[in-house]
C-alpha cells in the first residue's frame, strides 16, 4: 500500500514538474544545442530519465528544477558529443570515398593508356612482314627468349633484334606525333 502511495506521489510530482518546468528546460536545452526540435526531444528524455531513476520531485521546489537542468545539461552534452563523433566519421567516410574515386579514375586512365599503347603496338607490328610478326609477338607478348623464337620461327636472331629496334623507333615516333594518345 505504501509503494502505491509513493508511486502515485512520484507520478504526481513529475507531472507537476513537467507542467511547471518543461518550458524552462526546453529554453535551457535550446541554448545548448541551438535546435528547438532537438531541445524538445531532449527535454522529454530528461523527464523520462528522472522518472525512471525515481528521483523525488516537488513542483514547488527549486531543487527539482536544478536536478532537471543538471540531467538536461548532461543529456545535451552527450547528444553534442555523439553528433560531433558522427560528423567526424562522416567526414572520414567522405574522404575515403573521394580517395577511392581518385584511385578509380587513376586506374581507369592507366587502363586507357595501356590500351592505347597496346593498340598502337599492334598497329606497328602489323606493318612488319608476316615472318617477323609472329616472332615479335612471341618476344613481346609471351616473353619468349630470342634463341627459342629464332628456332621456332626460322628467323635469324639478328633479324629479330633489328625488327625490335625498328619497332621501338616507330613506337617513339607515333607517340611523339600524338602525345595525347600516351
Amino acid at each position: 500500500m505504501k509503494e502505491n502511495t509513493a508511486t502515485a506521489a512520484g507520478e504526481c510530482g513529475i507531472v507537476l514538474c513537467y507542467e511547471r518546468f518543461s518550458r524552462n528546460v526546453v529554453r535551457f536545452l535550446n541554448y545548448i544545442v541551438r535546435d528547438l526540435d532537438i531541445a524538445e526531444e531532449l527535454m522529454h528524455d530528461t523527464f523520462l530519465k528522472v522518472y525512471e531513476k525515481g528521483y523525488p520531485l516537488d513542483g514547488n521546489s527549486s531543487r527539482s528544477l536544478n536536478l532537471l537542468l543538471t540531467v538536461a545539461r548532461n543529456r545535451a552534452l552527450d547528444f553534442l558529443k555523439r553528433r560531433r563523433i558522427e560528423s567526424v566519421k562522416l567526414r572520414e567516410k567522405q574522404f575515403q570515398e573521394v580517395a577511392l574515386d581518385d584511385s578509380f579514375y587513376g586506374d581507369l586512365e592507366r587502363c586507357y593508356i595501356r590500351g592505347e599503347v597496346l593498340s598502337t603496338l599492334q598497329d606497328v607490328i602489323a606493318s612488319f612482314p608476316e615472318a617477323l610478326r609472329g616472332a615479335l609477338r612471341d618476344r613481346l607478348y609471351e616473353g619468349k627468349r630470342l634463341c627459342h623464337v629464332s628456332a621456332e620461327r626460322g628467323v635469324s636472331p639478328y633479324c629479330i633484334k633489328k625488327a625490335e629496334k625498328a619497332l621501338r623507333s616507330e613506337m617513339r615516333l607515333r607517340f611523339q606525333e600524338n602525345p595525347e594518345e600516351a
